[in-house]
């Protein structure tokens, strides 16, 4: 019975050595390879939404630009209306 328990514990020994040479190296690649993945799905995800946000906020500018013009066009307009009661006549010019 010694002998048996003897051999066991030779047994777990060489199980141990095995484990941490072999598999605690490849459990570890195995976890940062996960986690590499994930950082790289992650930024990849940030990259399409930073294009998209650059697109919308593009059209916000553009669709902001058009609605200054009219209004700069329409307050001018007012302006020189105005001007024309106030004098009696146009001394500005529309474009």
């Amino acid at each position: 019975m010694q002998k048996q328990i003897e051999s066991l514990d030779e047994l777990c020994s060489i199980l141990n050595c095995i484990q941490a040479t072999i598999e605690i190296p490849n459990f570890k690649h195995n976890k940062q390879r996960q986690y590499y993945e994930i950082l790289n799905t992650t930024s990849e995800r940030e990259l399409e939404y930073l294009a998209a946000y650059g697109e919308f906020m593009k059209s916000v500018m553009e669709g902001l630009e058009k609605v200054l013009a009219h209004w700069c066009l329409h307050y001018y307009c007012v302006i020189v209306y105005l001007i024309k009661l106030y004098y009696g006549y146009y001394i500005f010019y529309l474009p």
